[in-house]
Parts: C-alpha cells; sequence; structure tokens
C-alpha cells in the first residue's frame, strides 16, 4: 500500500533479474559459462531474488537446444562442486 506522502507500507520486495542468455536478446549463442550462470543464480537465490532468462525461440516453437543444456547443466546441479541450489530447470516432453 502507498500512503498518502509516498511512502511504502505492509509491502513484500522480490528481486527480479531479467537477461538474456543468448548474444542479444532472443538471439543464438551464449552469453555465460555453465559456471557462470551457476554462480549468479546461487547468488540471486541466495537473497531471495529469481532469475527469468530469455532463450532463442525457433518458428517451430522449439528452444535453442546450446542455451536448454547450458541451464540444464547450471540449475540441475552438474556444477562440479558441492553446492546445492533449490533452483530446478526442466523442458515439458
Amino acid at each position: 500500500m502507498i500512503d498518502a506522502d509516498g511512502s511504502l507500507r505492509n509491502v513484500t520486495v522480490q528481486w527480479h533479474a531479467l537477461a538474456f542468455l543468448g548474444r542479444t536478446w532472443g538471439a543464438s549463442g551464449l552469453s555465460v559459462s555453465v559456471a557462470q550462470m551457476a554462480e549468479y543464480t546461487r547468488k540471486v537465490e541466495r537473497v531471495g531474488g529469481v532469475v527469468t532468462v530469455d532463450l532463442q525461440l525457433f518458428r517451430n516453437g522449439s528452444l535453442n537446444a546450446e542455451q536448454v543444456a547450458l541451464l540444464g547443466q547450471a540449475w540441475n546441479g552438474s556444477r562440479g562442486d558441492s553446492s546445492s541450489s533449490s533452483a530446478h530447470f526442466s523442458v515439458p516432453s
């Protein structure tokens, strides 16, 4: 709720990162490594934030396989380290 003086009251705020994974929005390629995505996601998650990632979407409705693979490795624990995250990534079949 916003009070008459413009201050917020009884408001919960969640930090949200919206970023592209390709060279730019909706593009192919990878702008980060598996390790970079895993670490960034862990940092955001630690402070209660969320990450939304833009992937390349093809005309047939499929997603860029290279980008999907990177997210799967970064978010499903295939990072080669002992950290654990509640982040989960899956693509419907």
